[in-house]
């Protein structure tokens, strides 16, 4: 999607009914992005959802013996794999880049499948008709995990450190990543809203 000033990166999805992740062009998905327009920012500017968010990135300790914890990405079975995504949806808002330093900003405008009232996908099974640049993780790209959330348990697992205490999966809780601050629900505008020259205008500070 063109921005006069910023090259806009794609969205990614991990395999759970909620995000779809961001790139850059440099990294090996399948499909690859094809959205990426480099131009030179006129500027950072902070979108009014992006009020600071005090957020903690403690992790359970010690590191149990949990699948979770335990396990390679590689060993995991699709049920695993899928139940690893917190629900958090920061993987599915759009990214700008930097095109003289390569600095990637992130706005508060959302994939446009995203429902921001919940993070969740609204049409998780058929996303890509709709998104052809959505991506979806896979084990073998491991390397390139690096561009996810610091939260994220893909890049957390594929550095082998522990998921963070708030996940579901360590509280039992489906809710937990909302209810502990962790997601973007009421926190994004969908892209729907928001036309693509005025991503610039919704950088934000909590991602």
């Amino acid at each position: 999607v063109p921005v006069p000033d910023m090259a806009i990166e794609g969205s990614a999805c991990t395999g759970h009914p909620c995000p779809d992740r961001p790139q850059t062009a440099s990294m090996r998905f399948d499909p690859p992005l094809s959205t990426l327009v480099t131009a030179r920012p006129r500027g950072r500017k902070t979108s009014p959802l992006a009020a600071p968010v005090r957020q903690t990135f403690q992790r359970a300790k010690p590191m149990t013996t949990t699948w979770w914890n335990s396990k390679p990405l590689h060993q995991l079975n699709a049920d695993e794999w899928e139940s690893l995504c917190d629900g958090c949806g920061k993987c599915c808002l759009h990214k700008l880049e930097d095109d003289d330093d390569g600095t990637v900003y992130t706005t508060a405008v959302a994939c446009e499948l995203l429902d921001c009232a919940t993070a969740q996908c609204q049409d998780y099974a058929h996303r890509q008709t709709h998104v052809p640049e959505c991506m979806v993780l896979r084990p073998e790209d491991v390397d390139a995990y690096t561009w996810l959330p610091r939260s994220c348990a893909y890049r957390l697992r594929a550095q082998n450190l522990p998921l963070p205490d708030w996940h579901p999966l360590v509280t039992g809780d489906k809710n937990s990543t909302r209810t502990r601050g962790h997601s973007v629900a009421g926190r994004c505008l969908s892209a729907r809203q928001v036309p693509p020259d005025d991503y610039q205008e919704h950088v934000i500070e909590w991602y």
